[in-house]
């Protein structure tokens, strides 16, 4: 979800979702006050009906929502934007301004933000990949309880109860979950069709023995000309990378409310069976170590940068730049990418090597892998939640 054609599709589609949600009759409708042409300053009474009451939104206010991903450069963020915020000056007499969370280093990012007590509005967040548990936790998120049945009363009874529980903490929802679809978020390794057949590799990569080869051919073949097989920032990639060889080398499967992939059920058929990824499992296999072994021989063989800790560059970047071979991320992300990177390097032939390959230990994503909260600190949680219905 992060690059120019995505974040615009992205975009496009959260105008259309504002669009057509609002328009719902049964939810709202202005019934006395401006006719949306005034100055956004003004606070000439107005009043909607919204879920059959009666709402003041006379003070306009901008509604922030804080989005994972790098901001589109090309000006079409700007342009959508104005096309979003006539339509909400009209109907909610809000404006919406998505403020951007880039990839590189995003978690540390992300959890400043919020442990900074800045009056955030709309939070992306999540149970597996973005610390939600913790946050909440923390204080974070404001409770939900009260205020969905009034401002967002499509939302409240559309999602069952049995997945609001899924949202709740110590009593208190503290999001909407992402549950109007299903997402099979299969991560892996994407690397350049065209390199690996210079080295010799011929058929779809497999595994991870299999990738290796592929990064010791990048290193000898272009190592001279400054690429660097994998150029990985930061150290959250490395946990990544262990979730990666989770899913390669077992049947466990990710039990997404622990954070930091602390727990894991057995295996889909004993998915009840809570187990650790970090002590030897059942069979002796131990896992931690055997990956530990394997990212000694990736590092000693110069795989990434000596100060790989310290790196922020994107690697996204440096792979469509031709000074990197290996960028880590999942499916959805890869057929963007893959037409992205035809338009920049003909001919490169982008490949995917899932990590459930080896293992076909592949399942689908929790409702909690997306959801939306509400600053806790968030000044106007009542039109927030009335933008989100």
């Amino acid at each position: 979800m992060e690059k120019r054609k995505k974040s615009l599709i992205r975009l496009f589609a959260l105008f259309f979702a504002v669009v057509m949600a609002i328009s719902v009759t049964a939810c709202g409708k202005t019934t006395s006050g401006n006719d949306g042409n005034d100055n956004k300053n003004s606070n000439t009474s107005k009043t909607v009906t919204w879920g059959g009451k009666e709402i003041d939104i006379s003070k306009f206010v901008t509604i922030t929502h804080l989005s994972l991903g790098d901001k589109p450069t090309n000006g079409q963020y700007e342009a959508v934007k104005a096309e979003w915020d006539k339509y909400l000056k009209d109907k909610l007499n809000c404006a919406l301004e998505i403020e951007y969370v880039g990839w590189t280093d995003y978690l540390t990012k992300y959890n400043l933000l919020l442990a900074s007590g800045e009056n955030l509005d709309l939070i992306n967040t999540a149970s597996d990949w973005l610390e939600m548990w913790p946050n909440a936790q923390r204080g974070a998120f404001l409770a939900l309880n009260d205020l969905l049945p009034v401002y967002a009363p499509i939302t409240w009874e559309s999602i069952p109860e049995d997945h609001w529980a899924e949202v709740t903490f110590k009593g208190d929802i503290i999001a909407i979950p992402e549950d109007m679809y299903s997402q099979w978020i299969n991560h892996g390794f994407m690397y350049r069709g065209d390199w690996a057949r210079e080295i010799g590799i011929t058929q779809p990569i497999k595994s991870w023995d299999e990738f290796q080869v592929y990064l010791q051919g990048v290193k000898d073949l272009y190592g001279d000309k400054g690429v660097i097989p994998y150029d990985i920032s930061g150290a959250s990639n490395m946990k990544e990378m262990y979730d990666g060889w989770t899913i390669s080398k077992s049947s466990l499967i990710c039990i997404d409310p622990v954070p930091d992939g602390l727990a894991y059920g057995k295996s889909d058929d004993e998915w009840w069976v809570v187990v650790s990824r970090y002590f030897p499992l059942d069979n002796g296999y131990d896992m931690l170590l055997d990956f530990a072994t394997e990212m000694k021989e990736w590092a000693d063989a110069g795989y990434w940068r000596d100060d790989v800790l310290n790196n922020t560059a994107d690697t996204w970047t440096q792979f469509k730049a031709g000074l990197t071979g290996t960028r880590q991320h999942h499916t959805q992300t890869y057929v963007y990418a893959y037409k992205e990177l035809e338009r920049e390097i003909p001919g490169a032939d982008l490949q995917f090597f899932p990590w459930s390959e080896e293992s076909k230990n592949l399942t689908k994503m929790s409702i909690t892998h997306g959801a939306t909260a509400v600053g806790a600190r968030c000044q106007n949680p009542e039109r927030a939640l009335m933008y989100m219905i």
